[in-house]
C-alpha cells in the first residue's frame, strides 16, 4: 500500500499529536474475508469503495479499494459493475435473527399506512377517528412506531384512537 502526502495531511489534521498514516495499525485484507461496504466515490479516473473489516483484536480496519479507468473513456455502469464483481461479491443479509413477518391484514382492514395517507391528504382528525371507530383495525402501536407516526404529523387524538382500537389477534 502506498501513501501520499495528502493522506498524511488529512490524518494529521484529524488526529491528535500529528499522527501519520504509519502511526495507525495495518493489516492485509485476504481473499474470502468479509468486509462491510460503507460508501463509494466516483472520481475522474476511477470508482473508489470504502470498506471496513470485521473487528480483529477489537480493531476495525478500513481500506479504500479503487477500480481505475481511463478518464477519457469511462466505463458504462454495466462494465463498472462487472469489474467490481471480479473482486467483490455481495452476501445477502442473514435474516435468521429477523422477526417473522406479520400476517397480512385481511382486505379492508385499516392499518398504519392508511392513517398516514389520510393525514398526508389533509383529512380532519374527526374524519380519521370516525373511520378508525367504524373499521376493522390492525395497527402497530409499539412505542417506536407511535413516535414515528407523531413525527410524520399524526395528531395525539388520532394516535389515542389507534391505541384504543381493538386489534384482531
Amino acid at each position: 500500500m502506498s501513501k501520499s502526502f495528502a493522506q498524511d495531511m488529512v490524518i494529521g489534521l484529524a488526529s491528535k499529536n500529528g499522527a501519520t498514516v504509519d502511526s495507525y495499525p495495518r493489516r492485509t485484507f485476504v481473499a474470502g474475508e468479509k468486509a462491510w461496504f460503507a460508501g463509494f466515490n466516483f472520481q475522474k479516473d476511477g470508482i473508489v469503495l470504502l470498506l471496513y473489516s470485521d473487528p480483529y483484536n477489537d480493531v476495525r480496519y478500513y481500506t479504500l479499494l479503487k477500480f481505475p479507468f481511463d478518464k477519457k473513456s469511462p466505463p458504462s455502469a454495466e462494465e463498472a459493475q462487472a469489474k467490481i464483481a471480479e473482486v467483490a461479491t455481495v452476501q445477502p443479509p442473514d435474516d435468521s435473527h429477523a422477526p417473522a413477518p406479520a400476517d397480512p391484514a385481511p382486505p379492508g382492514t385499516l392499518q398504519n399506512d392508511d392513517i398516514l395517507r389520510m393525514v398526508k391528504a389533509g383529512l380532519d382528525d374527526s374524519i380519521i377517528i370516525a373511520k378508525i371507530k367504524t373499521s376493522k383495525c390492525q395497527f402497530d402501536t409499539s412505542p417506536d412506531t407511535l413516535i414515528t407516526l407523531k413525527q410524520n404529523g399524526v395528531s395525539s387524538a388520532v394516535l389515542r384512537a389507534m391505541t384504543e382500537a381493538p386489534n384482531p389477534q
